[in-house]
């Protein structure tokens, strides 16, 4: 059995990190089908934390929180983070976070059958 992987990384100046929560507020089906992708606005590759082609449907747990496999984004404090959720019923929606240290933001978005809250709270990594 082989796998491949792909590894792509940057150094992070003055970096901050950015915990990536997902709740769903209002769903047609109970369960995600689609894309979860971040990426810093600086760094041109996605970081993919959730594709259900690949991991199956993503489950909401208690408080309809979506468990993802990766959480945790670094990006620098001069940069922006991206969040893109493209549900499979369609319709895709790109969110930009600005990076607060200590702090936290939140955005409501609807997306396909779903409407969703995405909150990133960030923690200083360096400064």
């Amino acid at each position: 059995m082989h796998s491949t992987l792909d590894l792509n990384y940057t150094f992070v100046r003055k970096a901050v990190e950015g915990t990536v929560e997902m709740r769903i507020i209002e769903a047609g089906p109970v369960d995600f089908h689609g894309k979860i992708v971040a990426r810093a606005s600086s760094f041109p590759c996605d970081i993919m934390l959730h594709d259900s082609e690949h991991a199956g449907m993503l489950t909401a747990g208690e408080g309809a929180i979506l468990q993802t496999a990766r959480r945790v984004i670094s990006v620098s404090v001069d940069e922006t983070l991206l969040l893109t959720v493209a549900a499979a019923t369609g319709g895709v929606c790109t969110v930009e976070f600005t990076p607060k240290r200590g702090c936290y933001d939140e955005e409501r978005i609807a997306c396909g059958d779903y409407k969703m809250m995405l909150k990133v709270t960030w923690s200083i990594v360096c400064w």
